[in-house]
């Protein structure tokens, strides 16, 4: 998912260092996309808060951010 890659540190001089607030409801991500999401958050520290709201996602698929 491209918006995961560019999100993450070693994506280069493109990388992501302001961004704080990424609200992506309404995009039917399923809990397949959960994984590149977490890859995410676990490098990106300047990322604060990510918006799922209202995707195909259920309890269990988004356990794996907590």
């Amino acid at each position: 998912m491209q918006i995961c890659n560019v999100l993450k540190p070693e994506y280069g001089p493109m990388q992501n260092k302001t961004l704080k607030v990424l609200d992506l409801s309404y995009n039917n991500f399923t809990g397949e996309s959960i994984s590149e999401f977490v890859n995410v958050l676990e490098t990106n520290r300047t990322l604060e808060y990510l918006g799922l709201a209202k995707n195909k996602l259920t309890s269990v698929s988004v356990r794996p951010l907590l």
